[in-house]
């Protein structure tokens, strides 16, 4: 766990990330820095398994040679205990709470904020939503408390010949309309940026959480 800030009286944005993605942290920190003068404290969490503990609930045949188990309900359990225990032991006096990914975990973001309480919002980039289910998922659930949510995606994204993560776009602008008719959600955007998914993933991410600031 490592936690980067400007000052320990602002807004935490929970930065989802495996091994090797921590190397971009220190950079990203730099770059959403030079989006806002807005104060921040972001704070990465890792996960060691991705494909299940991001995932809502089990699938094997989205993408050939992954099976994905379906854990994020406990992992989910794990984030919220820190947020309610360890966060404010660190930083009394820290404001709003968002959690934040790229890709899959861009998926789990959003998964978060209907199903838990304890954050303010979420910053989805290039966020899975193709994941088979969520479309259904989201029809027929509210999200709890937040009131902010930022979604992107690369424009090059829907093009993939996959024919399930082909959906992503249809199914981000469904979700993007459906935030935007939810009571809770006082904020929300849908941006297109240019390239595939893979394509300048920290500076997507820094425009969301720079975006959530910036209010």
């Amino acid at each position: 766990m490592r936690y980067f800030e400007t000052n320990a009286n602002a807004p935490v944005f929970i930065y989802i990330v495996s091994p090797g993605m921590d190397m971009v942290t220190p950079e990203l920190f730099n770059k959403i820095k030079s989006l806002t003068n807005r104060d921040f404290i972001l704070c990465e969490y890792m996960t060691n398994n991705w494909d299940d503990d991001l995932t809502p609930w089990a699938c094997d045949d989205a993408i050939k040679g992954r099976t994905f188990n379906g854990n994020a309900k406990e992992f989910l359990g794990s984030i919220s205990g820190f947020v309610k225990n360890e966060l404010g032991r660190l930083y009394p006096e820290h404001k709003e709470v968002y959690v934040v990914g790229y890709s899959l975990a861009g998926l789990f973001s959003l998964y978060s904020i209907y199903e838990e309480s304890v954050f303010d919002g979420a910053v989805s980039c290039s966020g899975s939503l193709w994941y088979p289910g969520w479309s259904d998922y989201i029809e027929n659930k509210l999200p709890i408390s937040a009131s902010e949510v930022y979604l992107s995606l690369g424009d090059k994204e829907p093009l993939i010949k996959n024919p399930v993560m082909s959906k992503v776009g249809e199914v981000t602008q469904k979700q993007y309309e459906l935030l935007k008719q939810s009571t809770s959600i006082e904020r929300v955007v849908f941006e297109w940026n240019d390239g595939g998914h893979f394509a300048g993933a920290s500076e997507r991410v820094a425009k969301g959480i720079a975006w959530i600031l910036e209010k």
